[in-house]
């Protein structure tokens, strides 16, 4: 389930995994939305979807990646290292779309 601007009611763009790993497009994140927030349990997902940031859930716990991706999460990762990865390629997209 994507998550909803609810300012346009359509849905919000989803960050591609590392290495392409689905079928989702790479993020064009608008220049206003915060860059990310997120945890390794169901319930991280509201605080970065209620400031408009995309949810990244992170199965460093009881919780695998269907399950943060069930509850919501934007993306949902298998663990630290393959955030470490990830992470400086959403910043780079984020720079690349505010020029």
């Amino acid at each position: 389930m994507p998550a909803v601007d609810a300012r346009r009611s359509t849905p919000l763009p989803r960050p591609e995994p590392p290495g392409g790993q689905d079928e989702r497009p790479a993020a064009t994140p608008d220049a206003g939305r915060a860059p990310l927030g997120g945890g390794d349990h169901p319930g991280d997902r509201a605080a970065p979807h209620a400031a408009n940031a995309y949810a990244v859930g992170i199965a460093t716990g009881a919780n695998d990646e269907h399950d943060l991706e069930a509850a919501g999460a934007d993306l949902a990762l298998p663990d630290l290292d393959t955030f470490a990865t990830w992470l400086p390629r959403h910043v780079s997209e984020r720079s690349s779309a505010r020029n």
